[in-house]
């Protein structure tokens, strides 16, 4: 099963924004927590409810987890080691991509904080 990772490159995006560089690098930062905690939240409502409904233990739920694995990096991962058979089907049960609809459910939050993190430092 894939990860999904959120990162950034640190050097462009300093380059893109010299004058601000400790505010912006540190909003960088901000954006990429937020990314996956909303990731993270999103995957867990999909798992939920809906179309992507996988939810008989909570065990699947409960092990869908975001971490910041360094300063401008974060992923979001499932710890259930049967969430690929959910996540993708098998040919007994059809696909539940719920980090697929968790990534597109989330797009919009997540541009929102981004932007929102931006203008906050730049200001």
């Amino acid at each position: 099963m894939k990860d999904f990772k959120i990162t950034m490159n640190l050097d462009k995006f300093k380059k893109q924004f010299s004058k601000y560089p400790k505010k912006l690098a540190q909003a960088g930062h901000d954006i990429i927590d937020a990314g996956v905690k909303t990731f993270e939240a999103e995957g867990k409502e999909a798992v939920l409810s809906g179309p992507t409904r996988a939810f008989d233990t909570g065990n699947l739920m409960r092990m869908i987890r975001g971490n910041m694995t360094g300063f401008m990096s974060g992923i979001v991962r499932s710890g259930a080691t049967y969430s690929a058979y959910i996540h993708e089907g098998t040919k007994y049960m059809r696909a539940r991509p719920f980090f697929e609809v968790a990534v597109n459910k989330g797009e919009g939050k997540f541009m929102q904080s981004a932007d929102y993190l931006i203008k906050r430092a730049l200001s």
